[in-house]
């Protein structure tokens, strides 16, 4: 869902798992514009995997088990460039157009460095490449690192292990702010509002068989001072919240591990800006169905009948 009010859409052929497995199947983008009317279809021979920027453009990745390659279109279906990515990820910046690309807790082997970029998202132009530490390697479980272009003043964050730091390649080797300890290993940033991000925590600790450990949970930080609005984590599996959260209204919404719960947590008292875990309450969507998928924003539903298409708002009713 665009912020003019277009939807895009990414269809793929319906072929056998093991087609699938292997990327054997074709894809189908679909774009209508704010008052449902069909805007382009374009067709292509091999799996397409989508992903929107902040100001609306639409990112097209190839690649079976990473991203190989991407092509950007405007909401006209126009294409404005396409680039090979060296199998590294696509991170929409947080603002504005730019495109971040890396390799998410890499490297595979030993502990080291990896390239990051960040990519002009209206002509593919690379505005800076830098190697990132990363303490993670084949032998940590979910790994210890993030990183999120913020799409103005040159502004990117940074993670490794549990330490998290806003830094500007206008401004090399500095640190605008770092956060040295959040209390437990970073496995992801993630854009939360325009001036918030959620990072994503998570660790595992397997060394002793008999006491097998972990802990997860989430964060809300103001990327431009660092200050930690909210954090809540958990080391017992019957939570079945995991580390990853975003704004439904003004609750904290958590998805269930299954499509059919969630958890809203409401805005605490006052005006520091969190949320109180205290009066959470699990709820579950009211017009989801089995067949339905959600949209990249997990705020609609895709539904298919009869070769007509509805996205519909997903609704929400408290459990008791």
């Amino acid at each position: 869902m665009a912020g003019n009010g277009s939807k895009v859409l990414i269809l793929w052929q319906n072929v056998s798992p093991e087609d699938a497995y292997k990327g054997r199947f074709s894809s189908r983008l679909l774009i209508f514009d704010g008052s449902g009317r069909p805007v382009r279809d374009l067709a292509f021979g091999n799996p397409r995997f989508l992903t929107m920027t902040r100001d609306d453009r639409i990112i097209l990745r190839e690649g079976n088990e990473s991203t190989s390659d991407m092509t950007v279109f405007d909401l006209s279906g126009r294409e404005l460039f396409a680039m090979p990515t060296k199998w590294r990820e696509v991170v929409p910046a947080l603002l504005g157009k730019d495109i971040g690309l890396w390799v998410p807790n890499e490297p595979i082997g030993e502990p080291g460095t990896q390239p990051l970029s960040i990519i002009d998202g209206e002509d593919g132009r690379e505005k800076v490449r830098f190697e990132a530490a990363c303490p993670c390697s084949e032998s940590t479980p979910f790994g210890a690192c993030g990183f999120l272009p913020i799409g103005e003043g040159g502004f990117y964050l940074l993670a490794a292990g549990t330490s998290i730091f806003l830094r500007s390649y206008l401004q090399p080797g500095q640190d605008i702010w770092r956060i040295d300890d959040i209390g437990d290993r970073i496995n992801g940033i993630w854009p939360f509002d325009r001036s918030r991000v959620l990072v994503s925590l998570n660790s595992v600790d397997s060394s002793d068989y008999e006491h097998f450990r972990f802990s997860f949970g989430v964060a809300v930080i103001e990327w431009r001072s660092g200050k930690v609005v909210f954090k809540w984590g958990s080391n017992d599996p019957r939570d079945s919240w995991g580390t990853y959260a975003r704004l439904e209204g003004s609750d904290l919404y958590f998805p269930g591990y299954t499509s059919d719960s969630g958890l809203l947590v409401p805005r605490s008292p006052g005006t520091d800006g969190g949320w109180d875990m205290a009066r959470a309450r699990k709820c579950r969507p009211t017009n989801f169905l089995k067949d339905d998928h959600k949209t990249l924003d997990g705020r609609h539903l895709v539904r298919i009948d009869k070769n007509i298409i509805h996205i519909k708002q997903i609704e929400y009713e408290g459990i008791r």
